[in-house]
């Protein structure tokens, strides 16, 4: 069976090649694969375990011109029309001068899914414009669109979600991966379904790191880069300077180690480390592949996490958690499991560290109650996405008979 599989290919966020790769194992095992990413370009690598490479170099002119676009000339009404006309030109590009079309007229059916898929910062912004070429090509060669796992939201206007109800209501099933993406669209025609993040289902950690007597337990510290996400440079300055002085604090009982799963959020990874260096209870571990997520997580035996994927790896792996809030996705990820006490909004960091230190040390003290905990919501998660399996067995059944 042949499909067109769209999703995160070729991303640098290791968080996002997990997705396309749980999808692949628990949805497309037995298929043939054509790969495309979000923007509707080939992807020709069969290998999703890409190497990154390190030291993360960034180009500091180039993110201070993004940055005062994002801050200042991206809020013009004008120029975000333009950038939201360039975008849908591209992706009319990647799509006319490649075999997509061909791909999907060849496929038996079409599998988008994973991640925040569609979601819209700006006025004039059009995530979902994606989702309505891809949708309309399937249609022509009447092949159906199963849109899986996937989360949508923030929206600026009632014209963006409008948008969005009308192109999924044309998909043969979609999923959503989190209770507020669902309520948006949940009594749209193709009656929409709750489901989870795909890598909520990693395999377990087998294999505990073993601790040597007395040795100081290990805490993993996730950073973001918030400048990635078109926050204010201020409200970033202020966030790390919070967490550095939360890391200070901890690393007098514990061992900590400094990473992240985007690989561009290192330049505030390596920003923090470079602080904080001389402290020989500190350390950074640069995550390459999937074998280094599997040692990392092995190694650590708590997370504080601000990347959203590093927490869904921890629940998956039975690793305890809190998390650092700094998007409503985030928020929603703790509702799906039932933890709201176990967020902290990356803000509010200033006043609340007590707040989350103490949280941190509430279950570091019960961590075997806090591991079967996370059991019980892996159970769980595992019977929410079964509806995927059935919705993609239903669709191969179709197209066999």
């Amino acid at each position: 069976m042949k499909v067109t599989f769209i999703s995160f290919m070729g991303s640098k966020n290791l968080g996002d090649l997990l997705i396309v790769n749980q999808l692949e194992k628990k949805l497309l095992y037995d298929c043939s694969i054509e790969k495309y990413d979000f923007n509707l370009r080939k992807y020709v690598s069969n290998d999703n375990q890409i190497q990154l490479e390190y030291p993360y170099i960034e180009n500091m002119k180039k993110r201070k011109l993004k940055q005062f676009y994002n801050d200042n000339l991206r809020k013009k009404t004008f120029l975000d029309l333009l950038h939201t006309l360039r975008v849908k030109k591209q992706i009319d590009f990647n799509v006319d001068n490649s075999d997509f079309e061909l791909d999907i007229q060849n496929s038996d059916f079409v599998l988008v899914g994973g991640g925040n898929a569609i979601f819209d910062l700006t006025p004039h912004s059009d995530s979902a414009y994606k989702f309505k070429k891809i949708i309309e090509i399937a249609k022509k060669y009447n092949k159906k669109v199963f849109v899986t796992s996937i989360g949508i939201g923030p929206f600026q206007n009632e014209k963006q979600l409008k948008n969005t109800r009308e192109i999924l209501s044309q998909a043969y099933k979609v999923t959503l991966r989190d209770e507020k993406s669902y309520q948006y669209i949940k009594d749209i025609s193709n009656k929409p379904v709750l489901s989870i993040d795909p890598v909520f289902l990693m395999d377990e950690n087998q294999i505990q790191n073993p601790k040597v007597a007395d040795e100081k337990l290990t805490i993993g510290i996730c950073i973001i880069d918030l400048l990635l996400n078109k926050v204010e440079e201020g409200i970033n300055k202020d966030y790390l300077s919070n967490l550095q002085r939360i890391i200070k604090k901890l690393s007098n009982n514990y061992q900590i180690i400094l990473f992240s799963t985007e690989h561009k959020d290192y330049a505030a990874v390596d920003f923090v480390y470079e602080q904080l260096k001389s402290n020989h209870a500190i350390k950074k571990v640069e995550l390459k592949n999937f074998d280094d997520i599997n040692e990392l997580y092995r190694t650590i035996d708590f997370l504080i996490g601000a990347r959203m994927h590093s927490l869904i790896i921890a629940a998956a792996k039975g690793v305890p958690f809190v998390g650092l809030s700094w998007q409503d996705k985030v928020d929603q990820m703790f509702k799906m499991i039932e933890s709201t006490n176990d967020v902290f909004d990356i803000n509010s960091l200033k006043i609340k560290d007590d707040l989350l230190l103490q949280r941190v040390r509430e279950k570091i003290s019960d961590l075997e109650s806090e591991k079967i905990k996370l059991k019980n919501i892996k159970t769980n998660n595992e019977l929410l996405f079964k509806e995927n399996i059935r919705i993609i067995n239903e669709l191969k059944d179709s197209i066999k008979v």
